[in-house]
């Protein structure tokens, strides 16, 4: 049996990498964060990250 997968990835990389991701998804769900897919603009996209960065900030002054 190869060591590739149908795409000529090699699996044990794949394997790796998706056991990387599983744990940072798994540290972040216990940290409280959910993972959302959305559409959007650059231009929706720059504001939404501006918006969460100044609701964090204001969270983490008052909870300080």
């Amino acid at each position: 049996m190869s060591d590739k997968d149908v795409n000529g990835k090699n699996k044990s990389l794949q394997n790796a990498n998706s056991m990387r991701q599983a744990a940072f998804k798994e540290r972040m769900r216990a940290q409280g964060f959910i993972q959302v897919a959305l559409w959007m603009t650059p231009d929706e996209e720059n504001e939404v990250r501006a918006f969460l960065k100044r609701i964090r900030e204001e969270k983490n002054s008052i909870s300080s």
